[in-house]
């Protein structure tokens, strides 16, 4: 895997271990009961060092932008039936949310991602028609 594909499976990690550490909140404003496992040791290591960098207030925005898109969706799929998670990462909403029968969602990311996504939910079932979506791009040609 190359760096810039590895810094984006760790800021997935990360995310997961943010997601958790406001899980465990008494005043949390979400609960993701996956997120601990998604994180892993290397999610938590990451968040430590983050925090030991720069503080918490590094971990706000992560925290506030989970609970408004949790809504948002959860909003959009009473007309919609259908969710696009681009760059889905280790998010787990198609497990955790309670999404209205019916709905799919489609997480798009690189196949090595959903593949340790997959391996660490195995035991897991999502609330929804999950679609896992490998996505690649050129390593060469025009600049985007």
């Amino acid at each position: 895997m190359d760096r810039s594909k590895e810094a984006v499976a760790s800021t997935g990690l990360l995310v997961a271990a943010i997601r958790a550490a406001e899980s465990a909140r008494e005043d949390r404003l979400f609960t993701d009961p996956y997120a601990d496992k998604l994180a892993g040791n290397t999610g938590r290591a990451l968040l430590a060092g983050a925090i030991a960098e720069t503080g918490e207030r590094s971990t706000v925005q992560i925290v506030v932008r989970t609970r408004f898109f949790d809504d948002a969706l959860l909003r959009a799929v009473r007309v919609a039936e259908q969710v696009v998670i681009l760059a889905a990462g280790m998010d787990a909403r198609a497990y955790r949310l309670a999404w209205p029968d019916g709905t799919a969602v489609y997480e798009l990311d690189q196949p090595a991602v959903l593949a340790a996504k997959q391996d660490v939910l195995a035991d897991d079932e999502p609330r929804c028609r999950r679609m896992a979506i490998g996505v690649t791009w050129p390593t060469t040609g025009p600049s985007r």
